[in-house]
């Protein structure tokens, strides 16, 4: 927005961030409450997604390998090796009641820029690591332009009238690793779970 602040959350978001339900979860997962089940943790902590759509950065595995040909562009995320289909071939989004953490990606070339439009979000990923959430309304706009040939200019506007009372854009650059042994490095994630539990049981 043009005050260059995220914008104020929505009656209905302020009213998820305070409810009993709300805390509950937020004490299970910081270790002060039971959890009921395995649902109540977070996703990462089960090993099923780490960064939401759009991707923040965070302090590790924040590389990506894209892949692409006339019909599709596929996006592979180190971390937790998330992995986004983008479809190109005008085919419509998948029905509203098939929700994923990805959301339904559709994507056409406007010039040199890939134009992707994200629907049908579950509500239970997160923009990123600190918790700023969205809900099943959320759409995403996202533009990946050619800089250079080893940068893209990223850019995505953000729309979720249940969350935000106004949509707002966020944009950063890209950049292509250039050195010999840049690879995509395996994330062993359950076994990385499994030593943090067993590992901090056993001491």
């Amino acid at each position: 927005p043009p005050n260059g602040r995220l914008p104020q959350l929505t009656t209905e978001a302020l009213a998820r961030i305070t409810s009993d339900e709300n805390r509950r979860v937020f004490d299970a997962r910081e270790g002060r409450a039971p959890a009921h089940g395995p649902e109540d943790m977070g996703l990462s902590e089960r090993c099923l997604w780490y960064r939401g759509i759009p991707t923040f950065p965070t302090g590790y595995n924040n590389n990506y390998h894209i892949v692409q040909n006339p019909d599709f562009v596929v996006i592979l995320q180190e971390h937790i090796h998330d992995l986004r289909v983008i479809t190109l071939d005008n085919r419509p989004h998948l029905p509203s009641n098939i929700q994923q953490f990805a959301g339904s990606s559709r994507g056409h070339w406007e010039g040199d820029t890939l134009v992707i439009d994200v629907v049908h979000f579950t509500d239970q990923t997160w923009f990123d690591r600190t918790g700023n959430f969205h809900s099943e309304a959320l759409r995403l706009t996202e533009r990946f332009s050619l800089m250079t040939p080893d940068a893209i200019w990223y850019e995505v506007t953000i729309t979720d009238p249940e969350t935000f009372t106004e949509p707002w854009t966020i944009a950063m650059p890209l950049y292509r690793r250039l050195e010999p042994s840049a690879t995509v490095l395996d994330y062993p994630c359950i076994e990385f779970a499994e030593e943090f539990m067993y590992g901090n049981l056993r001491r």
